[in-house]
């Protein structure tokens, strides 16, 4: 039991970025306070978890699942298992420091559009997407891969 704390302790203290640690009060920048409310609608999590109804800043702490740097830009979104009903849109491209999206396990559907220049992290699975935006890779930067 101590050796699984010890592991979690190490993943939150080693591996997530320093921005997970920056305190819930930082205010949204104006372009991504305007494409969360939007991208909310459209997948329906501002009726399932109740984004901008509190708040229309999603940097505030009242937007479950959301994540902002110490600039007020979102870096990750995380609403697994939320009831999300809608689809992706494409203004989600418009969040310049994505680094992180899961969107596991809800009724999402139609295209993955592309989803931004940072995005290292990206986690769709158990949805009803139909396919991926020919341009989903465009202007992202894949690491390379040496096959033997």
């Amino acid at each position: 039991m101590c050796s699984i704390w010890l592991a979690i302790t190490f993943l939150l203290m080693f591996q997530l970025p320093a921005s997970m640690f920056v305190a819930r009060s930082t205010k949204a920048n104006a372009g991504d306070m305007a494409t969360m409310r939007v991208l909310a609608q459209f997948l329906g999590a501002d009726r399932a978890l109740g984004w901008a109804r509190a708040s229309p800043d999603p940097c505030d702490g009242s937007w479950l699942g959301i994540t902002c740097d110490a600039s007020g830009y979102v870096v990750y979104i995380i609403a697994n298992d939320s009831g999300l009903t809608g689809h992706l849109t494409r203004e989600t491209r418009n969040l310049s420091m994505l680094a992180a999206i899961y969107l596991n396990n809800n009724s999402l559907s139609g295209d993955v559009p592309p989803l931004g220049p940072n995005l290292m992290e990206i986690s769709l699975s158990y949805n009803r997407f139909m396919s991926i935006s020919p341009e989903f890779f465009k202007g992202m930067s894949l690491p390379s891969m040496d096959y033997p």
